[in-house]
């Protein structure tokens, strides 16, 4: 079982990773050039559009933020999102078992965004991928682990 302070300190270290792959991915896509985003949910896809470019990405959802009920849902605990983009988020729950911290495998919590963001940072040491994405719908914010690019579906 782990302390707090090794806790705090593997949470401190997941974040600055996701930090860089998500800076790294965003100057190497271009991520912020795009005018809109739209989901393939049968493909598992978030495509990045504007005039001239489209780009898709693979993704797994890792889990949804509601601000105003301060509330966060694992996606593997929300029956509402396709299970397969899912699935990949369901082996963040045998991290309770190494840290001896709840949080892996309790579906839902009294959270916010900032617990979203980190929780997204362990995901993206934990199963990997390119960054960690955040994307509105709804009343929710929905957090996905972009996994990698797709030329063709």
């Amino acid at each position: 079982m782990w302390s707090d302070e090794k806790f705090d300190d593997y949470i401190d270290n997941c974040f600055s990773e996701m930090e860089n792959k998500n800076t790294e991915t965003q100057e190497k896509l271009g991520l912020g050039s795009f005018e809109r985003f739209d989901f393939d949910t049968q493909n598992g896809l978030i495509i990045f559009s504007k005039s001239d470019a489209q780009l898709r990405i693979k993704v797994n959802l890792v889990c949804s933020t509601v601000q105003e009920s301060n509330s966060f849902q694992w996606a593997w605990a929300n029956k509402s999102l396709p299970e397969h983009m899912t699935k990949a988020s369901e082996r963040l729950q045998g991290l309770s078992k190494i840290t001896g911290f709840d949080i892996f495998d309790t579906p839902t919590i009294s959270a916010g965004e900032n617990e979203g963001w980190e929780m997204s940072a362990v995901a993206l040491r934990e199963i990997g991928g390119l960054g960690v994405y955040r994307c509105p719908l709804g009343n929710a914010m929905l957090f996905l682990l972009l996994d990698s690019v797709v030329s063709d579906v």
